[in-house]
């Protein structure tokens, strides 16, 4: 509408993990992982990317070993087997991406650089 063209400006985001695991675990690895790992130079939208990348390489993994998703059930299909290494891998990389996620936001003000578009980028 019209009027919420007019606030869009001013628009401001508010959200909130209240979890007992983000609050102890998570929260404080992504805070170290920004003060101790992380360049200044490196752009909050550049660590969404690479969790991204990270997410998608697992999937195209899962999709070579797996394109019918079923290739898994062994009550289905017990001549082939899905090396179990790939599940691992699409756990890890669900992690580096959560952590990676987590950051951006520290590092975005950590460096002033909170900008829309990584709003918008880590947000949808």
């Amino acid at each position: 509408t019209p009027n919420a063209v007019k606030r869009l400006p001013n628009y401001q985001y508010n959200g909130a993990d209240l979890s007992l695991l983000y609050k102890h675990v998570l929260s404080p690895l992504a805070g170290w992982c920004v003060d101790h790992l992380t360049p200044t130079w490196l752009a909050p939208n550049a660590i969404t990317s690479i969790g991204l990348c990270w997410m998608i390489s697992s999937y195209c993994v899962i999709w070579y070993f797996c394109p019918g998703m079923y290739e898994a059930n062994t009550e289905m299909n017990s001549e082939y087997t899905v090396p179990s290494a790939i599940f691992l891998l699409n756990g890890c990389a669900m992690l580096i991406y959560q952590t990676l996620d987590n950051m951006d936001g520290k590092q975005a003000r950590k460096t002033g650089s909170s900008s829309p578009l990584g709003l918008l980028f880590d947000h949808g």
